[in-house]
């Protein structure tokens, strides 16, 4: 599987079937549209003792479960990736190569596990990593042209958030 784009992980927080459902409708239409292509999804779901549990997500297709089964579940501990690192092998070779998510694989998967372990007894994390088509696209239309990109990034809202409040201050004590 070539990837070209920049890539995404997302964790989608759901309760119900239904809710997972609609999350892999939301991402088909958007890969449909060829904004973004699912590289994988799986999930995690908190019983009710508390105990995180993987699975597959309800609402993708025989095909689609088939085509996405290294990424996501290995960022939680299954699949052929999980076994790589098991016998020897290290997280950001082989399945990941090439693959960069702006953090280290490890850190990826601290943060699925700390959203997880917040989520009430029954609820579920559904898990997606996404190719951003778009801007492969847009890249390569600017190159027509002579444009070159010369760095690009992911910033959560929060960063920018937390990144306004400190550039807010440092405002006021230069006033001051």
């Amino acid at each position: 599987m070539a990837v070209n784009g920049p890539i995404q992980y997302i964790v989608f927080g759901v309760r119900t079937e239904d809710q997972q459902k609609e999350v892999v409708r939301q991402l088909r239409t958007a890969s449909e549209r060829g904004a973004i292509r699912v590289l994988d999804m799986a999930y995690i779901r908190k019983a009710e003792d508390g105990t995180l549990q993987h699975g597959r997500l309800s609402g993708l297709s025989e095909d689609e479960q088939r085509r996405y089964g290294t990424l996501a579940r290995a960022l939680i501990g299954m699949g052929a990736a999980m076994e790589f690192s098991k016998t020897g092998g290290e997280f950001g070779k082989g399945t990941f190569d090439g693959l960069e998510f702006g953090e280290s694989v490890q850190e990826v998967k601290e943060r699925i596990y700390d959203a997880a372990q917040d989520l009430p007894p029954g609820a579920a994390c559904a898990i997606a990593v996404i190719e951003h088509r778009w801007l492969q696209e847009l890249k390569e239309n600017a190159h027509k042209q002579g444009v070159v990109v010369l760095a690009q990034g992911m910033v959560r809202p929060r960063s920018l958030l937390m990144l306004g409040a400190e550039l807010q201050e440092a405002e006021q004590a230069a006033m001051h």
